[in-house]
């Protein structure tokens, strides 16, 4: 189902370069191309059109220290919105560009058969987990007959499609929570959660006095600190007076 391969570029990149736009690691999001934090080559750097990202290739991770990052991939499904490079540490299988060979692999390569697959033949360095190009094209790929890979893509489509329902419902409602949560802590502070008793010492006056109280304390803290230590310098005082009678009155 491929028919070429390789690693992606080296070439130093940085968010306010100039250059092509390279993807990296962050953008392979959820079996996707995400073009948010995008880095750039220099302005010298770039690429034939034939070897830009473009419909039909699978990118992959081929090194990180987390052991469930390698592997990960991404299929292009649709033309990119600009030109796109990769970095070295993706690799790139080139697919036969058939919606249904596309679609079926983007449901495969988050399979939990290929993720125990790539765990299992990932190799580590140095803290550093790796997947070989080599090591990669020895994959066997399940290809079932058309109709079931459609069957099977449009199921998984159905439940992705719930999941991601779910989760924005979820965000929404942690949004209104939090911002709840604000309210009720604005309200409180300004004494409207319940009715407010006129007679009541206004807050500002509250906070006055409960800070000329610990000023109070703080001070008479002081004085009787500054009066034990005094009362045991004049209690040392008299008892080397007693002393010096007693060795007065022994000669």
């Amino acid at each position: 189902m491929t028919w070429s391969a390789g690693y992606g570029t080296s070439v130093k990149c940085a968010e306010n370069n100039s250059g092509l736009a390279v993807l990296r690691i962050p953008n392979i999001i959820s079996g996707s191309i995400d073009l948010g934090k995008l880095k750039f080559g220099p302005p010298s750097y770039s690429e034939a059109n034939e070897e830009m990202v473009n419909v039909g290739d699978l990118l992959v991770v081929r090194t990180n220290g987390s052991r469930s990052l390698i592997g990960r991939g991404a299929v292009v499904r649709d033309r990119p919105s600009r030109p796109l490079s990769f970095a070295s540490y993706l690799i790139r299988l080139r697919l036969i560009p058939l919606p249904s060979i596309l679609n079926w692999l983007a449901v495969l390569w988050d399979s939990s058969h290929v993720r125990r697959w790539i765990e299992t033949k990932a190799a580590t360095s140095a803290g550093q987990y790796n997947i070989s190009l080599g090591v990669l094209q020895t994959l066997a790929v399940p290809l079932p007959p058309l109709d079931e890979q459609e069957a099977i893509v449009e199921a998984v489509d159905d439940q992705l499609s719930v999941i991601d329902h779910l989760e924005t419902d979820i965000e929404a409602k942690l949004a209104s929570a939090q911002a709840l949560r604000q309210s009720i802590l604005k309200h409180a502070f300004e004494g409207k959660l319940v009715p407010q008793d006129p007679n009541d010492e206004p807050a500002s006056e509250l906070l006055k006095r409960i800070a000329a109280e610990r000023e109070a304390r703080a001070r008479a803290l002081t004085a009787a600190k500054k009066a034990t230590a005094k009362a045991k310098q004049s209690s040392k005082k008299s008892q080397a007076k007693v002393s010096k009678k007693k060795k007065q009155l022994a000669a």
